[in-house]
């Protein structure tokens, strides 16, 4: 679309909005982020941003098309406005119910602005106009800035249970699956083990052009498995596309099984990578890959948050362990049975089955798991002053709880800080260096 029908339109929406009033009754609002590039940049806005406040006028926030980052908080800190003009509109919600607009913030990341709503509005009315004031700021930049301290990160995995895998529709069959969890709007979605077994690909290549549509279609990371070439050598790799749909990494399999030897695939290199994503740190491992334990500690070591697990069976038992012992988020999908999602703890979150073969979870990253130890009475405390700005979960015959932030702008470091809380293993390293005194001691 040309700059000049761009501007007329953006004129036509600043008439069609300027009289529109907004009078909505008590409506819940769960922290969302809407991204608009500005005029000129190469990313249209004029068909989105009518549908916006079209869904914006008619249904409560919570089921609009503004993309959840699953935030839950009530009462942010304050942050800077948008415009003189939505600063007299705007304030401070403190508390459920109070009456008034909600709060604006915007994150400029240069072609893209983030106006962040968040609190609670009460049937206090307002113009529609103050809403396109952040078209005002920005220069150009290739992808949106992430909008909050604290991130809760949407994932979901799918299953190729039930699903021919000799057969020619094979990749479209799958990609219904991927088209159906899109409803969950997912951050990262995760696909199984070599899910085309008959393709080997130089990436990018047609397969990866077709997830790859996909990932800018929903904005959405995707982790796959592929056979892919690379020069003279065959790899079982997995390929992680960012939200544009461009190649952010590559893992090969690093231990695959001996048949895999036989039939030409390369073992990858034994030190694992990680990626960085707009949400954090991930890695990936494949199947086999999971019988080497210290594989996996050493995405810990790296920082990993989430590791994401392509494979040929669902490996329950040992994926529940390695995600407890390294305290780490993982994220399967098999090419049969079930796919899932383990929390921290290794419990497992959501999972396919015979009814969905596809699964999602809002995951909160910075979640960590602490012994009681010294913490009964300050998470109470913490219970009692946050309530459901966190989430604590007791594990009473462990003797241990997490602390994970439902709040975007309060993290968990912040509550360590805030508290004096000593997480489980930084508390075990305190732990064996009081045993090795006390032994040096007694020497």
């Amino acid at each position: 679309m040309c700059r000049g029908v761009r501007i007329f339109l953006l004129l036509a929406l600043v008439t069609w909005v300027a009289w529109a009033q907004f009078d909505r009754p008590d409506v819940p609002v769960v922290n969302y982020t809407y991204s608009l590039p500005k005029v000129g940049g190469r990313t249209g806005w004029a068909p989105t941003v009518p549908s916006f406040y079209r869904n914006f006028k008619t249904e409560a926030l919570a089921r609009t098309t503004l993309r959840d980052f699953g935030n839950a908080a009530v009462g942010i800190r304050r942050a800077p406005v948008v415009s003189s003009r939505a600063m007299a509109m705007s304030r401070r919600v403190p508390s459920r119910g109070e009456e008034g607009l909600v709060q604006f913030r915007t994150e400029r990341s240069n072609a893209w602005n983030h106006t962040q709503f968040s609190g609670y509005y009460t049937g206090t009315r307002f113009s529609a106009l103050a809403l396109l004031a952040p078209l005002a700021a920005g220069d150009a930049s290739a992808q949106p800035a992430a909008s909050a301290r604290n991130r809760i990160v949407r994932v979901v995995t799918v299953s190729q249970a039930g699903l021919d895998r000799s057969g020619s529709d094979l990749l479209g069959k799958t990609l219904e699956r991927l088209e159906q969890s899109a409803s969950f709007r997912p951050d990262i979605a995760c696909l199984p083990e070599v899910f085309l077994p008959t393709v080997v690909e130089t990436v990018p290549g047609p397969v990866t052009g077709r997830l790859a549509a996909w990932a800018r279609r929903n904005s959405s990371y995707v982790v796959f498995g592929l056979k892919t070439r690379r020069g003279d050598r065959v790899y079982n790799s997995g390929v992680l596309l960012d939200r544009q749909g461009r190649i952010a990494g590559q893992f090969h399999k690093i231990h695959p099984t001996e048949s895999e030897l036989a039939s030409g695939i390369h073992p990858g290199d034994p030190d694992p990578p990680v990626f960085e994503t707009d949400f954090g740190t991930i890695g990936i491992e494949i199947c086999f890959d999971v019988n080497w334990w210290d594989v996996w500690k050493k995405l810990k070591q790296k920082g990993a948050k989430i590791v994401f697990f392509p494979a040929a069976y669902p490996a329950a038992l040992q994926l529940s362990a390695l995600a407890l012992m390294n305290q780490f988020y993982v994220v399967s999908s098999a090419m049969s049975r079930s796919s899932r999602i383990y929390d921290i703890t290794g419990q497992v979150l959501a999972a396919t089955g015979q009814f969905q073969e596809w699964a999602g979870a809002a995951l909160p990253v910075g979640k960590r798991l602490f012994e009681i130890d010294f913490h009964t009475r300050k998470a109470r405390e913490i219970q009692k002053k946050y309530g459901p700005k966190v989430e604590l979960v007791w594990f009473h015959e462990d003797d241990w709880f997490t602390l994970a932030s439902l709040d975007p702008d309060l993290t968990v470091q912040d509550l360590i800080a805030e508290f004096g809380l000593i997480p489980l293993d930084e508390y075990r390293i305190r732990a064996a260096r009081a045993v090795d005194e006390a032994r040096s001691k007694a020497r």
